[in-house]
């Protein structure tokens, strides 16, 4: 090979390597939580040897699926220097695209010299439906008035986080009228964070609500919680816990039931995930704990003196169970005979002839059942002689009826 074209092909290489000598990237954070902005910057140095004019660089961002532009957030810099223009790009729709036109934005013919590196800052927001993805960024420019252009790309990977929510223990033994405490556990089991969580808790008709641990906003049998009353629910990392102990008293003898759900989003209206319709409700119950009452009483032999026109008698009614006895009937017929004097909390039923107890008879209590038998026409007419038949009638705590 002659020394003349060694040097021709020298000098066409030089060119060659001069004429694509710039350089494209994009920086940021590869990694994004869901509801998280994070700032990303283009940046394009020119070591062509030659200006470059005509630059309009282009974002495909259509591959990251939920993912949006955030207005007002663009700087655009030479060399790091103060900003040559703050105004957001042209958003083209389909495909997503950001487009910055950088003589349009700056209002006059701009020029990168050599050595000079144009940057691009701007902040991206990844929403509910973000998913993992690559930015595709095309740069054209005109370099010696020749059209030219450069392509490069940058992946970024949605965190996603995951919540669950238990409800411990799952089955409570009590009692009617006694309490009952769970603990709420709410959760991140994913590989990001969650925001804006918020807890619900529904008690069953069964249950009224007592009190709750950290303090929640409870109306009726609903009880929430947010990052008002616990500020660990603003933003929870990965692996982050929060318990809640709520308590409420066993009122009735069904419905006890339970359940608890979790919610978390990037706002109120833009909810990422809800047990409550994607699934995982706590559930939990009482399981009541019956209690029986057995009411015992010895019937008084009643007997009239000569000419007496009443007589007073008394008994007393015993529960000898382990549960109240609740309106206790005790069915007795006394014929011409009528009957008063009777205790603060009991009648005698004329009509249907019997002593009617209004106040509930605790386990191991009793009641003094005193009265007034009269009859006024002893002297008139023949003494009514004979047995008495004493039936009884009474009901537990959750109104089953005992004979």
């Amino acid at each position: 090979m002659s020394r003349a074209l060694l040097f021709t092909l020298l000098v066409l290489s030089l060119l060659c390597g001069g004429l694509f000598g710039q350089s494209t990237g994009v920086t940021g954070d590869s990694d994004i939580n869901k509801c998280e902005q994070k700032s990303y910057t283009i940046s394009i140095q020119n070591n062509s040897g030659n200006p470059l004019t005509g630059l309009v660089i282009t974002d495909e961002i259509n591959a990251l699926t939920g993912f949006a532009y955030v207005p007002g957030t663009t700087s655009i810099d030479v060399d790091g220097n103060p900003p040559i223009s703050t105004a957001d790009p042209a958003v083209n729709p389909a495909p997503v695209e950001l487009v910055w036109n950088i003589d349009t934005l700056t209002g006059s013919p701009f020029t990168l010299n050599d050595g000079e590196t144009l940057n691009i800052t701007f902040d991206l927001y990844a929403g509910c439906t973000a998913v993992s993805g690559s930015q595709n960024v095309t740069i054209d420019y005109l370099i010696s008035g020749t059209p030219s252009s450069d392509s490069t790309n940058f992946s970024i990977q949605v965190l996603p986080g995951g919540v669950t929510i238990k409800k411990n223990p799952n089955v409570l033994p009590q009692e009617l009228g006694q309490n009952v405490t769970w603990t709420i556990t709410v959760e991140n089991t994913g590989i990001g964070d969650i925001k804006n969580v918020v807890v619900t808790d529904d008690l069953g008709t069964g249950l009224a609500y007592v009190s709750s641990t950290p303090a929640g906003n409870n109306g009726g049998q609903i009880t929430t919680w947010d990052s008002t009353q616990i500020p660990a629910l603003a933003q929870m990392a990965p692996g982050d816990i929060v318990t809640i102990d709520i308590t409420s008293t066993v009122i009735a003898c069904e419905f006890l039931d339970n359940v608890a759900n979790v919610k978390w989003g990037c706002d109120v209206a833009d909810t990422c995930f809800d047990t409550a319709s994607d699934g995982g409700t706590a559930t939990a119950s009482v399981q009541r704990i019956v209690k029986t009452p057995l009411i015992d009483y010895t019937p008084p032999n009643i007997t009239f003196n000569y000419c007496q026109d009443f007589v007073d008698t008394s008994f007393t009614v015993q529960n000898t169970g382990d549960g109240t006895a609740h309106d206790v009937w005790i069915n007795v017929d006394f014929g011409a005979m009528t009957v008063s004097n009777l205790p603060a909390g009991a009648i005698y039923n004329n009509a249907d002839k019997r002593f009617e107890i209004a106040i509930p008879i605790p386990a191991g209590g009793s009641f003094d059942l005193s009265f007034r038998l009269n009859y006024s026409i002893w002297c008139g007419g023949s003494f009514p002689a004979g047995d008495l038949l004493w039936q009884t009638e009474y009901k537990d705590d959750c109104d089953q009826p005992f004979y």
